[in-house]
């Protein structure tokens, strides 16, 4: 599923949720205006991510090329997204 985002949405959830980069690194980085915009583009990726999650069926196996843990990390923010939103920066 992570492979079939677009790259900035990829690079959005990796930069912030895997690496832990901020988002004033990855608004200079990506060349976005604030870190609020990064949180905001975050969260929708998190959403897309979600949804293409929930039609493969099997999140363990749709984010295989990413480490265990944050595997889990990354399937457990996007389906507690959902419910409640949260502020990612």
């Amino acid at each position: 599923a992570l492979a079939r985002l677009t790259d900035r949405d990829r690079q959005l959830i990796v930069l912030r949720l895997v690496r832990g980069v901020s988002c004033l690194d990855i608004a200079a980085r990506l060349g976005m205006p604030s870190d609020a915009a990064v949180g905001m583009a975050v969260r929708r990726a998190l959403l897309r991510l979600k949804k293409r999650l929930d039609r493969a069926g099997s999140p363990a196996t749709s984010l295989a090329s990413l480490p265990r843990s944050r595997c889990r990390q990354v399937v457990a923010t996007a389906g507690a997204e959902v419910a409640n939103p949260v502020r990612f920066c």
